[in-house]
């Protein structure tokens, strides 16, 4: 890998990652984005918007390739102003994007989105995420043939995560996110616990001594 951003907790901020490559041919390869936190993402000025992680491609020419973003959790602001948790990139020729095991909550537009009007994706992988109070009900959106090759969007859940509170995203023993990942050969989550059997959907592995016993119906939701 050339760039990974890993294990962080990244608060209060309206865009959590963003990549602009501006004007002329650019290539981006080789990039993992996984077991972060994204926390309370959004823009208190309503003219802008909030973003988890934000692709922003000016160039037509641009060949992105090899992006990665796994198991993170990404938490839009209550009060704030939000797009989507995650944008593909959105223009030239991509390949090889992975976006896996994440949990994406309370986006005003969508979960995720990507727009082809300039640009295409050949081999996207959307899987094993769950999404829970985003707008467009929970659902992916592509525009304009974003997608043309090969295009894994499936096993997505639409599920209260069941976190253990407004401050701590591990997962309580009766979570939906538990085992359901996909192997994407990660072996710790954010807090260096190993991986055991499927991995869970977010950045924190189900671990007993921390949760037994708690299991109860979450008031989570941030739309």
């Amino acid at each position: 890998m050339h760039v990974i951003i890993e294990k962080n907790h990244i608060k209060n901020v309206s865009t959590g990652i963003y990549s602009q490559q501006g004007n002329g041919a650019k290539t981006v390869s080789n990039v993992r984005i996984s077991y972060n936190i994204f926390d309370n993402i959004g823009c208190s000025n309503t003219d802008s918007k909030g973003w988890g992680v934000k692709f922003a491609y000016e160039g037509g020419d641009d060949v992105i390739s090899n992006i990665d973003i796994l198991n993170n959790v990404f938490i839009a602001a209550t009060i704030k102003s939000t797009m989507w948790g995650i944008s593909l990139p959105l223009s030239g020729v991509a390949s090889n994007v992975r976006i896996r095991n994440n949990i994406i909550n309370g986006f005003d537009y969508t979960p995720i989105y990507g727009n082809g009007s300039a640009g295409s994706i050949d081999i996207l992988s959307v899987e094993n995420n769950l999404f829970y109070g985003n707008g467009n009900s929970n659902s992916v959106l592509y525009i304009i043939g974003l997608v043309q090759n090969n295009n894994n969007t499936q096993n997505n859940l639409i599920a209260d995560p069941l976190f253990l509170s407004y401050s701590d995203f591990s997962l309580q023993q009766c979570s939906p996110a538990i085992n359901m990942g996909i192997n994407t050969g990660l072996t710790t989550d954010i807090l260096r616990h190993p991986i055991v059997g499927l991995p869970d959907i977010g950045s924190y592995e189900y671990y007993v001594p921390y949760n037994i016993g708690r299991c109860k119906t979450s008031d989570f939701n941030r739309n």
